[in-house]
């Protein structure tokens, strides 16, 4: 096949079979470097020292070119002009570069191993006769400012028939070499003025963790105080002491609020505010003074011989609806931490403890709005089960496990036959709450205590799981986010894994998981992630939001 004239390629297309493309670079800034360049997506040229040569069928070249080096790595989004002189089956020869300087510029010949012509002035001088759609060598100006080849700055050069020249503000470069056909590519920079080429670079990110809301909901029945010592002043303990509570020492990381709740003795509709009396305090961050000087004033307000109830759903439900509405700045999950020691009733029916359902029908109600809830057991619950019957109900632990799995969307095992036939069902007109029908149930974590130290434990053991390990960044991530790099202090930390990092479906936060939520919950870690450029496409991965 004889040689193929040089044309101008846009989107236009090459169409032999089998091309070889061979050409001598004349930048000494790429010596040494390994280079591809991509032409389109289907055409992968590589470039090693001063000769580039491919192979490539029928393959059409766009109009971008991504140029990546192996320590270097740009990507050039103007408007780029393609020469192409093809020759088909011959060895290729990487003839001596002349690097002589010229006189001035000609124009080469056009004909078949006519002479080549003269560069302009300070250009490499032509050198062997040049084949049809040669090109002499010319200088220019690199689009970042650097002076081409290897002479003083050049004037504008000359191309053989078929071939153009075009110099931008920027400059150009020359990859023609002598007596052979070859190629030129000229990058005229977007609005004809010079500069560097867009980068694609790493992108460090600035993590926030996400801070979560916590209602503490506490029971504030007659059966708190009795004994008083061992649950309402633990509780009260555990919680609020300035200097081993929890609250005071999380008041920074966690949104806490407050609210207990005592039911009235008098049965009352389900929906009616009467049923129950509940104070609470809003929920903030550094709101320990506040709680505290309302859940102190409950307990001495406390006077014996006064019987209070326990209609947990109502409660649960008048609670949820608020915290559903609060509106955290910036965005972060929310939970009710429950705290009881008596199996519920409900508001018209007092006795016997028959309120399951509907404690687990506004559990699950409050996690529709999403709200999750953690339950932790103490007193009567625990150990005696007053007014509840197992056979005809879920009383005790098993009703603290229904709580659980409803408060983080697990099924909920189904009570017994015998339940639906409860007072406390049939005046709803049925069962409220999903049942598991022919799933498992759940196994969410729930606790129960019964020393100041279990209690203490169990508190800070839910409260840990909502000490956040998810954060927000201040990028989205649009490309393949297992290319980031996540790391806790020294140790990297892999995507997708278990005691790894997910990445949310919002795409701007990431999740630690299991052992590498641990390790940075300890304090001791920085948490840094990364996003590079996509090798494969040299677009981003992240952008800044």
């Amino acid at each position: 096949m004889g040689a193929i004239k040089p044309r101008r390629l846009g989107s236009g297309k090459v169409e032999p079979d089998s091309i070889r493309w061979s050409a001598r670079l004349g930048l000494s800034a790429l010596r040494d470097r390994e280079w591809k360049i991509r032409l389109s997506n289907r055409v992968a040229v590589s470039l090693n020292g001063y000769g580039w040569s491919s192979r490539a069928p029928k393959a059409t070249l766009g109009r971008t070119m991504r140029v990546f080096g192996r320590s270097t790595r740009w990507l050039v989004n103007s408007s780029w002009l393609v020469l192409l002189a093809c020759s088909s089956g011959a060895p290729e020869r990487h003839p001596p570069r002349n690097t002589e300087p010229s006189g001035t510029g000609g124009v080469s010949g056009t004909g078949s191993g006519g002479a080549g012509g003269n560069a302009a002035t300070s250009g490499d001088s032509g050198g062997s006769p040049a084949e049809t759609g040669g090109t002499p060598g010319a200088g220019g100006m690199d689009p970042a400012g650097g002076s081409a080849g290897e002479g003083s700055p050049a004037g504008t050069g000359a191309t053989s028939s078929g071939g153009s020249t075009e110099t931008g503000a920027g400059g150009r470069r020359d990859f023609s070499y002598d007596g052979r056909g070859g190629a030129q590519v000229i990058l005229k920079p977007e609005g004809g003025s010079a500069g560097a080429a867009p980068i694609c670079s790493e992108l460090s990110v600035v993590p926030k963790p996400v801070v979560p809301s916590v209602m503490i909901v506490v029971d504030n029945s007659s059966s708190m105080f009795e004994p008083r010592a061992e649950l309402w002043d633990r509780l009260y303990t555990t919680l609020m002491d300035p200097g081993t509570g929890v609250v005071k020492a999380l008041e920074e990381q966690v949104r806490f609020g407050f609210a207990s709740f005592k039911g009235s003795n008098q049965p009352y509709p389900e929906t009616d505010p009467r049923c129950a009396e509940i104070t609470s305090v809003d929920i903030d961050l550094n709101n320990h003074a506040a709680i505290d000087a309302v859940y102190a004033e409950l307990g001495t307000a406390w006077m014996p011989g006064l019987k209070w109830e326990t209609p947990t759903g109502h409660a649960i439900t008048r609670i949820a609806a608020e915290l559903a509405e609060y509106m955290p700045d910036p965005p972060g999950p929310k939970y009710i931490l429950l705290v009881t020691d008596g199996n519920p009733n409900t508001c018209q029916i007092l006795d016997p403890q028959c309120g399951q359902d509907a404690s687990v029908a506004a559990v699950q109600k409050a996690y529709e709005l999403g709200i999750g809830t953690f339950v932790i057991g103490i007193g009567d619950i625990v150990t005696m089960n007053t007014g509840c019957v197992p056979q005809q109900m879920r009383c005790g632990v098993a009703h603290l496990q229904d709580l659980a799995n409803a408060g983080t969307g697990q099924p909920v095992e189904a009570p017994p036959n015998e339940y639906q036939f409860q007072q406390c069902v049939t005046m709803l007109g049925g069962l409220q709450a999903t049942y598991a029908t022919t799933e498992e149930p759940g196994t969410a974590p729930y606790f129960t205590a019964t020393s100041a130290e279990e209690l203490k434990l169990a508190i800070e053991n839910l409260l840990k799981q909502v000490a956040s390990c998810t954060f927000d960044m201040d990028v989205e991530v649009r490309g393949r986010a297992s290319l980031g790099q996540v790391s806790v202090g020294n140790q990297q930390v892999p995507y997708n894994d278990p005691d790894g990092w997910r990445l949310e479906s919002n795409r701007y936060q990431v999740t630690l998981l299991g052992a590498a939520c641990e390790l940075f919950r300890t304090g001791e870690h920085e948490l840094k992630i990364s996003f590079p450029c996509d090798p494969d496409t040299g677009e981003p991965v992240a952008v800044k939001r």
